[in-house]
């Protein structure tokens, strides 16, 4: 599939209630991004097909739908996309169950708004960053966040629904552009470079209010 880049400053947003889209959008936009709404899950996907964001916000509850199940999609159509859920209903297990499955964040509705737009700016400079310091592609960029996270070549195919043997490529060539002779050198890579993030501790972060 050859999407095309949106912009790197371009979001995705993603809700069924007509008032809490308008205000988004509008919020988003205001902060400088770019933003593209819809009222439907298979609306965005269709636009994937066009169009690959490096940001999708999304809820976690979708009437006649489900966010992971939209996780999944994203996953199969646009594997580097993060993806920013936020919820009022979610227990730790789901919250954790999300970030497993690739989710980048998971923001508590019930904070004030400025939480979700600075995860939008974090998922997006993050993004940014390690292209910047280590020229990967986005393909790559995602591969390494996943290694960095601890995954194995199989669950990173799996993940992102990928052979494996084109998994160990991707993972080939990170180690090259980062110098790197294992992982344990990447990791260290990693810090000296200020690219480690700690997807499993967004959640904590996010919905802590105030």
């Amino acid at each position: 599939m050859n999407n095309s880049k949106c912009g790197s400053k371009t979001v995705f947003l993603v809700h069924h209630e007509d008032c809490v889209r308008e205000y988004l959008y509008n919020e988003i936009q205001k902060r400088g991004f770019r933003c593209v709404a819809f009222d439907s899950p298979d609306k965005c996907i269709q636009r994937l097909s066009d169009f690959e964001p490096p940001v999708l916000v999304a809820p976690l509850k979708i009437p006649n739908s489900d966010g992971l199940h939209l996780l999944e999609q994203i996953k199969q159509h646009s594997p580097c996309v993060n993806l920013i859920f936020f919820t009022r209903y979610a227990t730790i297990a789901r919250a954790v169950k999300a970030v497993r499955q690739g989710a980048f964040s998971l923001v508590d509705h019930n904070c004030h708004h400025s939480r979700l737009f600075e995860e939008i700016e974090m998922a997006i400079e993050h993004g940014d960053r390690i292209n910047m310091n280590l020229g990967l592609t986005p393909a790559e960029t995602k591969i390494f966040e996943l290694i960095l996270e601890g995954y194995s070549n199989k669950e990173i195919a799996k993940m992102l629904h990928r052979s494996v043997r084109t998994i160990e490529d991707h993972r080939a060539r990170i180690m090259k552009k980062a110098g790197a002779e294992n992982v344990v050198e990447l990791v260290k890579k990693a810090f000296s470079l200020g690219l480690i993030s700690n997807s499993a501790g967004h959640y904590e972060v996010s919905a802590e209010c105030g």
